[in-house]
């Protein structure tokens, strides 16, 4: 009668066990999911910030207008450190440095704004309209509508999945290498 009620209690803590054990389970799994979720949205963000940016800057014929538009990079470069801060992956680092380096070499054209208005050398705008469509060839790799559904997948193993990973890193460093020759360029008014 010992050994029933013995092997009662270990079936009785073993059901338990199993329970709790199941509960803090799915407790976690949701807990990624939710992370998962949250690291696609801040890359469809970061997307739509970049294209926004790249956009405005083709259209910019100021250094007033370049100040505006330096300050859409930095917001995107803050985007991308959120995704890097949560889930330190290297294409998030490289997401934040090309946002932040071209934020960087925009800097020169905004020299005198908000007071001084200058007008941008006609070359210089020319090359904007390149860098618009770098950074567009680099978003159009993220599949904006497949992360910005809240499915709980993570959205580096559906880059990888994609064989997409180097093309976002090379896309990457084109965007930072060209802005880079923009910031050399000279002169930067007209």
């Amino acid at each position: 009668m010992r050994y029933k009620v013995l092997l009662g209690i270990l079936i009785l803590s073993l059901i338990v066990s199993l329970g709790v054990n199941g509960y803090f389970y799915l407790l976690l799994d949701d807990r990624q999911a939710q992370i998962n979720n949250f690291l696609s949205r801040t890359i469809a963000t970061w997307a739509r910030e970049m294209n926004i940016a790249g956009y405005l800057l083709q259209n910019s014929t100021t250094n007033i207008a370049v100040a505006s538009v330096c300050s859409l990079f930095e917001t995107a470069r803050m985007t991308a450190e959120t995704a890097w801060v949560c889930d330190s992956q290297t294409v998030y680092l490289c997401m934040a440095l090309a946002a932040g380096d071209v934020a960087d070499n925009l800097s020169p054209y905004c020299v005198g704004a908000p007071i001084d208005l200058k007008y941008i050398n006609q070359t210089a705008i020319e090359m904007f309209s390149i860098l618009y469509a770098k950074i567009r060839n680099l978003t159009s790799l993220f599949d904006i509508s497949e992360l910005d559904h809240p499915k709980g997948t993570d959205p580096m193993h559906l880059l990888k999945e994609r064989g997409l990973v180097n093309s976002i890193i090379a896309n990457c460093t084109d965007v930072r290498n060209y802005s880079a020759e923009i910031s050399n360029f000279g002169p930067k008014f007209q």
